[in-house]
């Protein structure tokens, strides 16, 4: 089987579309907020906010409170990193 199959097939297991595992392997790079998460992958604020909200009912984010109560940091969990890392190794090997 090619790697891409392999990949889709790991998507559709997980119920993860592209623009949600763009905004996961952006949100690893570090804690980042809604809103860079939204620059960074092109996509608008609401899009950004449907696709997190997505990401933490799978649990492979949460979202934390900040000083300003406007602006939330997702932080990628063990679960998600684990799911990077298997598509890492499906792309990679």
């Amino acid at each position: 089987m090619n790697k891409l199959k392999l990949v889709f097939l790991s998507l559709s297991a997980e119920k993860v579309n592209s623009t949600a595992v763009a905004a996961l392997m952006v949100a690893a790079e570090g804690t980042m907020s809604l809103k860079e998460i939204s620059d960074i992958c092109g996509i608008t604020a609401a899009a950004t906010t449907g696709t997190i909200d997505s990401l933490v009912e799978k649990g492979f984010v949460t979202k934390a409170l900040t000083n300003d109560r406007r602006v939330r940091k997702v932080i990628v969990t063990e679960k998600g990193r684990e799911f990077i890392r298997r598509l890492e190794d499906i792309a990679y090997a």
